[in-house]
Parts: structure tokens; sequence; C-alpha cells
């Protein structure tokens, strides 16, 4: 399965949601809760910076 990160249909401006996705890779947490898929629950802010790496720069 891919895990690399996809943003949605609904997601209409794409360079405003990576904006967004790049500032919650800044956070420092360690549980991530999104509108699908399942919670990270361990190192989630490790997680969010390496799906935030593999967007275009």
């Amino acid at each position: 399965m891919d895990d690399s990160p996809t943003l949605g249909a609904f997601d209409t401006d794409r360079s405003r949601t990576i904006e967004s996705f790049r500032g919650l890779a800044e956070l420092h947490v360690e549980t991530a809760c999104f509108g699908r898929g399942d919670p990270l629950t361990d190192e989630a802010s490790k997680a969010v910076r390496a799906a935030v790496a593999r967007f275009p720069a």
C-alpha cells in the first residue's frame, strides 16, 4: 500500500493546502487525528514531517 500523502478532491487550493500541512509539520505532537484514515498515535510529528517532505517544493 502506498502511504504517500494525497490531497483530496475538495482541496481546491493546492498551494494553500500544502502550506497548511507544512504548518502542521512544525507542531510537536505525539498523536494526530485527521478527517480520514487512522490516527497517528506514536511520534505523529515525525510522520507528518516525512509526509510534507514528499510534497512538491
